[in-house]
This record gives C-alpha cells, structure tokens and sequence, in this order.
C-alpha cells in the first residue's frame, strides 16, 4: 500500500479496523518563523503543578526558555498559565508579528477561542493570553500532538519540581540539549491511535477510500467571524510527518 500524503502528514494505514502505532516527528520548526511551545504538568491533577515553554527559531535552535513552580494546582490552569508565560516571554524580547505558539492543550486553547469566559474560574489568565496575543500580533494558536512538544513537556515538569518560583534559561540548558537536538534532527516518537480516531486537516484534498473526509472547524467569535490569531484543526493541527511506519498493533 503507497504512502498517502494529508496536507503536510505523510500517513500510511494498514488497517482502519485494528488500533495503529504512528511515528510522530515534529517539523513546523523548519516552516514558521519562530515558535513558541508551551505545556502544563500537573502530578495527581490537581496536585503539584508546574509550567514550561520553548521559543525557537526556523532552525529550531533555542532563544530562550522558562519554567514556572505553581504549587497545588490542576492541568487546566498549569496549561494557561505555559501559555501565558510564553506569550509574555515573546513580548519581553520584542517578538512582534514573528511567532506561532503551540500547545498540546485542546481545553486551554478551546478557552482563549471561546466567546465569553467572564464568569470562569481562570478568566483572568485567559483574558491576559487574548491580550497578548493582540500586542505581539501572534500569526496562530494551534494544538500540538504531545510527541512534538517533548521541550516543554520537560520544562513543565521541570517547573513543577523546582525551587524556584521562576526560572528562564537564554540558551539550551544541558538537561535539555537531547530533547531540542532530536527535534532539529526529526527524530520520531510512537503515537497509539485508536481506529475510530478521525484525521482533521486544512487544505487537503484527497479521496481514499479507507480514510475519513478533512473537515475544518474554524473559530468563531461573537462577531461570527473567525477569531484573528487562532488556525484551529482538529485533532491533527500542526505540520507533522506521521513517518511511513504503520503497524499493527497485536
């Protein structure tokens, strides 16, 4: 069976009716400007709770870096408090109209583009993220697959552990230096997905039989127009290669 290539996702599909093991490999890093990564790691969730992010370059060399101690938390505020700590990081160092960010998060994300959040409990952290998104002009907020967000999945839970209530790094710390090296080089992590699991992607036109419809789920604001800085896709939503090893799994 030949390769099938969904957008920017190479995929091949050996069975739509067993579960599959997908090698994810991140590659945006060579497509965007500069990117900006950012997780939450929560331990109990809620329990001790940290959150971490990455801002690189094309080359996907690191510009700097940080990890936030949060105390007793849960998942859902660890994750926004990553992203707006990436966010202000970026405006801190001038990056104006440069950045993508991205999170492995479809909650957090799901908040910032929701239409009114004033009565939640973390509508201040998410009204400080729509904010900054506006000052530094960000070009997308897209959802991440967790294998392509090892970096900052490492400073999270490296936030959460740490003594420091705060801590920035301006250039590849060594604990850090394998994970940001494997994703300039392409290296792949196994991903299980499930048979019923749907393949959502933007501009993509194909007509496999075996493979569901792309549908785009565009953001909507209290105008009816699509929100200025998120390009939402679900749940695929970033370029990603799903390496040409499919197997099933026994």
């Amino acid at each position: 069976m030949k390769p099938i290539l969904l957008g920017n996702i190479w995929v091949l599909i050996l069975s739509t009716e067993s579960p599959k093991e997908w090698t994810v490999r991140m590659l945006s890093i060579t497509l965007n400007p500069l990117n900006v990564n950012t997780d939450g790691s929560s331990t109990g969730n809620p329990g001790p709770s940290g959150a971490g992010g990455i801002i690189r370059d094309d080359q996907g060399h690191v510009i700097s870096a940080f990890a936030r101690k949060l105390g007793y938390t849960n998942s859902l505020a660890a994750e926004l408090w990553g992203i707006r700590d990436g966010l202000q990081m970026a405006v801190s160092l001038g990056l104006h109209n440069k950045i993508i960010v991205e999170a492995d998060s479809t909650a957090a994300i799901d908040l910032i583009m929701a239409d009114n959040v004033s009565n939640h409990t973390y509508s201040t952290l998410i009204y400080d993220c729509r904010c900054l998104m506006e000052t530094l002009g960000v070009r997308a907020l897209k959802h991440v697959l967790r294998e392509g967000n090892k970096c900052a999945d490492i400073l999270a839970k490296l936030g959460a552990t740490q003594d420091q209530s705060f801590t920035t790094f301006n250039s590849t710390p060594d604990f850090l230096f394998l994970a940001v090296f494997a994703d300039i080089m392409g290296v792949t992590y196994p991903r299980l997905m499930n048979s019923s699991s749907t393949v959502v992607l933007n501009d993509c036109n194909f007509n496999e039989p075996h493979v569901n419809e792309p549908q785009t789920i565009e953001p909507q604001t209290s105008s009816g127009l699509a929100h200025p800085f998120v390009d939402r896709e679900i749940p695929i939503s970033r370029p990603f290669e799903v390496e040409l090893r499919a197997h099933l799994m026994m």
